[in-house]
């Protein structure tokens, strides 16, 4: 069996061992962007009973305009899941307030990002 047949069968006729070593880490790598690492995004899941509604789902579509993040929603489990990119530009009062303004309730679950509650709780005086 020749290198045709082999390439017939889609297997590669060079072993890999083959392949030279050198050159490929003089390949240049354009620079890591800190907005778009992965470290940087903050999730946040938020169950809203009464979002099943059809007109609630649109409502939502609608005020998410207003806020830069991407939302996944499970409508029959009332949850959404948001992807927030750059968490320095949104609060936690505006995720209330977008459900408020639809008429839900926000809660939130688990554990809320510390990026998100600046300025939007009181601090406990005793």
């Amino acid at each position: 069996m020749g290198a045709d047949s082999d390439a017939a069968r889609g297997e590669c006729p060079i072993a890999f061992s083959q392949i030279p070593a050198s050159g490929l880490d003089k390949i240049p790598r354009p620079p890591l962007d800190s907005k778009l690492t992965a470290a940087s995004m903050t999730e946040l899941l938020v169950y809203a009973p009464g979002l099943r509604d059809e007109e609630k789902v649109l409502q939502l579509g609608h005020q998410m305009d207003m806020l830069p993040a991407r939302y996944k929603l499970d409508a029959p489990h009332d949850m959404v899941y948001f992807e927030i990119d750059d968490p320095n530009r949104v609060t936690l009062k505006q995720f209330s307030d977008l459900f408020e303004n639809i008429g839900l309730q926000a809660r939130f679950v688990g554990q809320i990002p510390t990026n998100l509650r600046r300025g939007d709780v009181t601090d406990r005086l005793v």
